[in-house]
């Protein structure tokens, strides 16, 4: 059995080429070979054959918090290529997964931008097995997860450590605070009631940096 590493989150796939063909072919495949295995995980592919329209899409989908996990972009495309794209979206979601569709001829350009690490992975055009891509894309998705999961703990473990640095600086600022007040009281030779009440009502105060003082007697 599959190990189930994901949980019940929605996820947005992109898919973007100027080919409407290769895009309603991909709208046909993609949506029944990636369901059956998502184990619970929503997945929403959205396939868009404008490069602008896709930036624009990506930008809403941001504002509205939701999650992009995986944006496949052709190369060559009319305005602006996939890399260009890619290079747009990644100031948006930096940690969604980036794959370039690409012919032989821009086949440098996808190896130059997986070395300077503007996109996550190229794939050769034409796709002739929908079922190899498919697969492609379960494990992207789960590359995605895993980062998900990473950032998460790490927000948390950052959490963590400031909230300890709070408290730290709590009990340092009390501790302080108790020396103050010992070295304010050193100087007692009986235990004098104004003396006491001056030192709680005027001079302790100051130690808390307290605007306001009150005593209570019974």
């Amino acid at each position: 059995m599959e190990e189930q590493i994901l949980d019940s989150k929605s996820y947005h796939l992109l898919f973007i080429d100027d080919d409407r063909d290769f895009l309603y072919s991909l709208n046909l495949a993609i949506p029944q070979l990636l369901i059956p295995e998502t184990n619970g995980v929503e997945i929403e592919p959205h396939f868009i054959n404008d490069p602008k329209e896709a930036l624009a899409f990506a930008q809403e989908l941001t504002e509205e918090q939701e999650k992009i996990a995986v944006i496949v972009s052709d190369q060559q495309m009319p305005g602006m290529t996939g890399i260009e794209l890619i290079e747009n979206v990644n100031k948006m979601v930096p940690n969604a997964i980036k794959v370039l569709l690409t012919g032989y001829a821009t086949l440098e350009s996808a190896k130059y931008a997986i070395n300077h690490k503007i996109l996550d992975q190229y794939v050769s055009k034409p796709i002739e097995d929908f079922d190899s891509f498919a697969a492609l894309l379960k494990n992207v998705i789960k590359t995605f997860h895993f980062r998900q999961g990473k950032e998460m703990a790490e927000q948390k473990i950052k959490q963590y450590v400031s909230e300890l640095e709070q408290a730290n600086a709590k009990i340092t600022s009390m501790h302080l605070a108790a020396e103050k007040i010992a070295f304010l009281a050193q100087g007692f030779t009986k235990l004098d009631l104004d003396e006491v009440l001056d030192l709680i009502i005027t001079r302790i105060p100051d130690v808390f940096k307290a605007k306001y003082s009150s005593l209570f007697l019974l």
